[in-house]
């Protein structure tokens, strides 16, 4: 019934991360499914590799590889295990979009369609769009995460979508 935004998964492994408390205050009371979209996997990945240390909290992971790579698999196989993260395909579709006088990936063009409701980054624009996607087809009702945009528009969220926000 949760859509995981990825800053709450991030700071709920990432032990000395200032939100880590808080996220794991949040996901420890939720009782349903956890669910993410490949965007957000990529989303983790990306952050992991980067900040592969903070992630070392796998007992022997520093030891097993000096590959930054394999240690990044490794954490983010870790993290969808624990949390027994669902990750919802991507449907490859495409529709032509008027202002592009192109064909785009279908999420993205129902992407344009939030951006004015919500006013979101990119990013977090997307993240919508996945969730929304997911709520429509009954999966979650529910976006978790710890971003304060998240937060500042959840009421237009809520119209624009159905999804209400879990910030605290």
């Amino acid at each position: 019934m949760y859509y995981l935004d990825t800053c709450i998964i991030i700071s709920f492994f990432a032990k000395k991360e200032s939100d880590h408390v808080k996220s794991a205050n949040i996901i420890n009371k939720l009782n349903g499914d956890f669910f993410i979209s490949t965007f957000t996997a990529l989303e983790l990945f990306c952050n992991i590799y980067r900040n592969v240390d903070k992630f070392l909290l796998i007992s022997g992971l520093e030891k097993a590889s000096r590959s930054r790579l394999i240690k990044t698999k490794v954490i983010l196989e870790y993290m969808i295990k624990s949390l027994d993260l669902i990750i919802e395909p991507d449907k490859v579709e495409e529709v032509y979009l008027k202002e592009f006088n192109s064909n785009v990936f279908k999420k993205f063009f129902e992407t344009f369609e939030i951006i004015p409701y919500v006013n979101l980054h990119t990013g977090d624009s997307l993240v919508l769009s996945y969730a929304h996607d997911l709520k429509k087809r009954g999966k979650i009702k529910y976006l978790v995460t710890i971003d304060r945009d998240f937060e500042n528009c959840k009421e237009s969220i809520k119209n624009c979508t159905g999804i209400e926000v879990i910030f605290n």
